[in-house]
């Protein structure tokens, strides 16, 4: 991939974010049982998501549109979610809508290494680490919820190589390129 297609992706993200924040969505909490027009909706933006993703990951996110919340879209709803990064609760209230409509999380922090004193921890962090353990720039037992040097380290491998500005910083295009990698249900699911 080309720094120039990186970089309007890069354009992309920021825009989309904007649209996604900009969207005054008023759609209904969806729950398994739930049928109708919603319904619908949603499993065309599932397989939407999964025709974008177009990876090992994409099978995930592929339903038979039906109008009828089954098991299958449930499945479908929680592995588009641990994509993104949301809870992973099988019910699709805002922010699911808005990550679906964007294709990509929604409302992540940014989070870095600043020095020995002061980094970021948490649950965030968690999830980060946890995504570059299972792309491989993060080993399990580095797993731990603070954001330390090995972490700082292994985000700016991963934006080398995803050819992102490598600065150690994860924000919304770091987490936005994550969210799209092949994530395989691992140590930590």
């Amino acid at each position: 991939m080309s720094v120039e297609t990186m970089s309007s992706q890069s354009e992309s993200v920021k825009a989309s974010a904007v649209q996604a924040s900009a969207l005054a969505l008023s759609k209904p909490v969806l729950n398994i049982g739930a049928q109708g027009a919603a319904v619908t909706e949603l499993q065309n933006l599932l397989n939407g998501y999964a025709a974008y993703l177009a990876n090992g990951a994409s099978n995930s996110f592929k339903v038979i549109v039906d109008g009828d919340f089954g098991l299958k879209t449930l499945k479908a709803v929680k592995a588009f979610q641990r994509q993104v990064f949301l809870p992973r609760t099988g019910t699709v209230a805002n922010l699911t809508w808005q990550a679906l409509y964007l294709r990509g999380p929604v409302n992540m922090p940014t989070i870095q290494y600043i020095d020995n004193t002061n980094f970021s921890t948490g649950n965030s962090v968690k999830l980060l680490e946890e995504a570059l353990f299972q792309v491989n720039y993060l080993a399990s037992s580095q797993v731990n919820t603070s954001f330390g040097t090995s972490t700082q380290t292994a985000v700016m491998n991963y934006q080398t190589a995803m050819i992102l500005t490598s600065d150690g910083i994860v924000g919304t295009n770091t987490w936005f390129s994550l969210s799209k990698q092949y994530r395989p249900l691992g140590i930590f699911d």
